[in-house]
């Protein structure tokens, strides 16, 4: 990063603190009708509880639903709406699953990161396996969008037999 572009986020943040400051009072009216709509929407089950998934809510699943969402315009898309190349994007999912691994493995058990993060520990097992589900599906993507770019796999090539020599 330059250091352009540093004074730059910079001043835009010192912009965004004091505009923050001002509609003070209009943040929070604006952040407790927000709470009261979470708490409203959270009482409609969308899904009941079954053996293995459930009880869901609406607003988890709105939040999951842009949860995946971000995180599918982060690996498919440059800009708005413009197609990353098959590269690109392989390389997007590979960071973007490891980024989202990081609250996963940050600490040494979950019951310790759910107090750090102020949550109920069933709250932090969901988003545990929101996100470590988010990051299979994006290792998947990874992978296929990684053979996909590289074409033929020919055993002519000394670091693809040495590759399936590894892995048997």
């Amino acid at each position: 990063m330059e250091n352009t572009e540093k004074y730059a986020i910079t001043i835009w943040g010192v912009f965004l603190v004091l505009l923050l400051a001002n509609f003070r009072r209009l943040l929070k009216l604006f952040t407790r009708a927000f709470q009261l709509l979470l708490t409203r929407l959270s009482y409609v089950r969308v899904l009941h509880r079954f053996r293995h998934i459930g009880p869901w809510n609406l607003n988890t699943i709105f939040l999951l639903a842009f949860f995946l969402g971000l995180n599918i315009y982060l690996t498919f898309f440059n800009g708005f709406f413009k197609l990353a190349s098959i590269k690109q994007s392989s390389a997007r999912a590979a960071n973007l699953s490891l980024i989202n691994l990081v609250p996963v493995i940050a600490g040494p058990s979950q019951s310790f990161l759910a107090s750090i993060f102020g949550l109920s520990l069933r709250t932090f097992q969901k988003v545990h396996r929101s996100l470590a589900l988010v990051s299979l599906l994006l290792l998947l993507v990874h992978v296929v969008a990684a053979i996909i770019s590289q074409g033929a796999f020919s055993l002519r090539v000394l670091r693809n037999v040495w590759a399936l020599v590894v892995s048997e």
